[in-house]
């Protein structure tokens, strides 16, 4: 501590402790000897409650609060961050989420510079070696010959390492995430190389700010540009319009399936581009990345980065400092993305906008759509929401004038959507058979396989059975953990529970009545594969889950061995659905629809409709014309009608009158407060206990409060689970309401969760 002085600077420092307590920010005194280097949206190292801890500068300024005395004041320690650490949007869209969603201000802080790179800021401190970056070099001694036998012995994965080493023969020094993705290689592969002694490493200074600033001609990758159609022409100029205003807008591009959305995207990446300043694109899963990265790169370039949790934490680092110092005109990823530290954005593309999975499960429980409308308002840039079958939150909203709309009713080249036929399991079930293949289905497989075309089936459920039980007496084996009945898998045996992901081995008799009648109920992806081999014996097939995509590559492996033919069918759960584009699949069939609709979630026939409307849009993307065979024990249900008619207007009226009669989204926001703890009740305790104080509070305010009620899994993880809904109109009317009662109420074991505008209240 340091008396005063008149030219003293103080900044205002959010303090990484994830604590109710102490989400604020703190003030500290700027020594001189830092004064240039602590701006606001860097790391620092502060002395908080006598330890040192890094903390986020959030505001620099002359004078400290009137309510503390100057001399009381504590100096910063040093900094870890480079200046502008983040950028000014960014910081801005970080006080927007703990007032929206309740979050820590730290926890937002956190989200958006990874570990990986927080990680890498303190090593490079203490080495000195701040801005440089990792990139692959061809060995000095490479020699040909040697590469060849290599390859030789690669099998498969020969012409991957061809195109590693062809590119480092035409490019010199390229960062590993770079270089895997314009190879359209797998990172075992360049480790193979590297080990084997044809690759080298080298830490190098990043390319100068002149050198990153090329123009757009000279990045381009040059591929070919395919000639739009009329609605995709009224697209990009609608889009180009919006962005080159520099105001922020919402374009919702509601295209349907098969329509060229991604090449509505790449022509206004070209624009913005062209301009001078920066996009992202977001992808809703992964397992997208690989198709995406390939298109993007061969018309974007190498200016492309992709940023994803699949990657390795020195491919994060290098990633992220890629776009933070301009060098890559792009950002690719899945929902973390939207964080992508850009100085100059101009367009955020979220495709396939609909998706769950842009929602983040933990804290802080954001929304990628939500950020990225947030983070166009500060930043001056234009989002664009894509998807055949848009949220309804968004498309109500484009109703209402607050987003402006564009439509692409028709498939490029006028090719037709798929024909779909519904077939009803009602007769099956009275009759008791247990197949997931019904006649009509193995019938249009028998055809189109015939023909040397591709077939894609969805079970939206892995594993072999859904459970197991016991015919004598009726008994379930659940996880102990969550009290929920575990998934049968056949290979290798076991019993898993999905959800906290515990594995036991099957019971050799009942643990109900001690009998030996334990029968598999309900197929899974497992079990159809099972089907599928003995009813077209030697045709190849592939099986696309969690199970068998366990690290990234085994995505990128899938889709090339079936882009590749090396497969006539492609089995798998939703992640099979969503943006793929294989132009001899003419077959597609959904082994069962009603999988999420007995789920109790307000959403459900909103997910069952989108589900089955863009897996039927995988098929007939070719020359050929495609068909949808749905099986379903609910056939008249209007998520499956329309589905099968793939009209989303039909669907969006039944859903939208039903939403407004029990005021959910889009005319509420909800809030929802998960409470649990070990004991069951302690949990209910504190529940009540809130319910009955915020109940008072919200009494007077457009707000109506639900609950408190156990959480429909009512056990996770060994935890009891109790959960409070609050309906309002504005959600940062509530949440802090909700945030200082947490503040002041804690309770000892039981912790609380707070999720704004949920997608699964599960």
């Amino acid at each position: 501590m340091t008396s005063a002085s008149t030219s003293d600077v103080y900044a205002d420092v959010v303090v990484t402790v994830p604590s109710r307590g102490v989400d604020r920010a703190f003030t500290y005194r700027v020594p001189a000897s830092l004064s240039t280097q602590v701006v606001s949206g860097v790391i620092v190292r502060v002395p908080f409650h006598g330890r040192e801890l890094s903390g986020w500068v959030v505001a620099v300024h002359a004078f400290p609060p009137p309510a503390l005395e100057a001399s009381s004041i504590r100096d910063i320690v040093g900094v870890t961050g480079g200046q502008g650490l983040l950028p000014p949007d960014l910081q801005d869209v970080a006080q927007w989420m703990q007032s929206f969603y309740g979050c820590l201000l730290v926890e937002a802080f956190q989200a958006m510079v990874p570990e990986p790179v927080r990680a890498a800021l303190g090593a490079k401190r203490a080495r000195g070696e701040a801005g440089r970056i990792r990139v692959a070099t061809l060995a000095p001694n490479f020699a040909i010959s040697a590469f060849e036998q290599l390859a030789q012995r690669l099998g498969g994965d020969e012409r991957q390492a061809r195109r590693l080493v062809e590119t480092l023969q035409a490019r010199g020094a390229v960062p590993p995430a770079e270089l895997l993705a314009l190879a359209h290689a797998r990172r075992e592969i360049l480790k193979r190389l590297h080990d084997e002694g044809f690759v080298r490493w080298r830490v190098q200074p990043p390319p100068s700010p002149g050198d990153d600033r090329r123009s757009a001609a000279a990045t381009l990758g040059g591929a070919a540009v395919e000639t739009l159609s009329p609605h995709q022409c009224k697209a990009v100029e609608t889009i180009v319009g919006q962005a080159e205003t520099g105001r922020a807008r919402v374009v919702l591009l509601h295209g349907v399936t098969g329509s060229g959305k991604t090449e509505v995207y790449l022509n206004v990446l070209e624009s913005v581009i062209a301009r001078g300043r920066q996009g992202l694109v977001l992808v809703p899963e992964i397992s997208l990345t690989p198709q995406a990265v390939d298109r993007y790169r061969r018309r974007l370039g190498d200016r492309v980065a992709v940023m994803h949790s699949g990657l390795t934490p020195s491919e994060r680092v290098e990633a992220w400092w890629s776009l933070k110092e301009g060098r890559m005109a792009v950002g690719l990823g899945a929902r973390s993305c939207v964080f992508a530290p850009m100085s100059d954005l101009g367009v955020v593309i979220v495709d396939e906008e609909h998706e769950a999975s842009y929602k983040q499960e933990q804290s802080p429980r954001y929304h990628a759509r939500q950020v990225a409308i947030r983070r166009a308002i500060a930043s001056g840039a234009t989002v664009v929401l894509g998807s055949a079958t848009p949220s309804l939150e968004s498309y109500y909203w484009a109703e209402q004038g607050k987003y402006a709309l564009v439509e692409m009713p028709t498939r490029v080249e006028e090719r037709p959507l798929p024909t779909v036929e519904v077939v009803s399991l009602q007769r099956r079930r009275r009759d008791g058979s247990v197949r997931a293949l019904g006649y009509v289905l193995r019938e249009r497989m028998a055809e189109t396989l015939a023909r040397g075309e591709q077939v894609m089936l969805l079970h939206n459920r892995r594993g072999f059975a859904s459970f197991l039980i016991c015919t004598a007496c009726g008994h379930l084996p659940r996880c102990p953990r969550c009290e929920i009945s575990f998934t049968f898998h056949a290979s290798p045996a076991r019993m898993v529970c999905h959800y906290c992901l515990y594995e036991t081995s099957p019971p050799s008799s009942c643990q109900g009545c001690g009998g030996f009648e334990m029968t598999h109920q309900g197929a899974g992806t497992q079990r159809v594969e099972e089907e599928v081999m003995e009813a077209f014996p030697g045709v190849p097939l592939l099986r696309m889950d969690r199970d068998t995509t366990r690290q990234m590559s085994d995505h990128r492996r899938l889709l090339e061995q079936f882009a590749n033919r090396e497969a006539q069918i492609l089995i798998g759960t939703q992640m099979i659905a969503k943006g793929h584009d294989f132009p001899d699949v003419t077959l597609v069939g959904v082994v069962l629809a009603d999988t999420g609709l007995a789920l109790p979630d307000f959403r459900a026939a909103e997910r069952t409709f989108s589900l089955l409307t863009q897996v039927a849009g995988r098929a007939g993307r070719g020359r050929v014309p495609g068909r949808v065979v749905i099986q379903t024990y609910n056939p008249e249900h209007y998520a499956i009608r329309h589905a099968a008619a793939q009209g989303y207007g039909g669907f969006y009226a039944e859903e939208l009158a039903a939403r407004k009669e029990l005021e959910y989204p889009p005319f509420t926001h909800l809030i929802n407060v998960i409470l649990s703890g070990e004991s069951g009740a302690d949990v209910e305790r504190a529940a009540q206990a809130m319910g009955s104080r915020m109940r008072a509070q919200v009494a007077a305010m457009p707000c109506v409060l639900l609950g408190p009620a156990p959480c429909a899994l009512p056990r996770i993880h060994r935890k009891s689970r109790w959960h409070l809904v609050f309906k309002c109109r504005q959600v940062q009317e509530i949440m802090p309401l909700i945030r200082t009662y947490l503040r002041e109420n804690a309770s000892a074991g039981v912790s609380a969760a707070v999720d704004a505008d949920p997608m699964s209240m599960l």
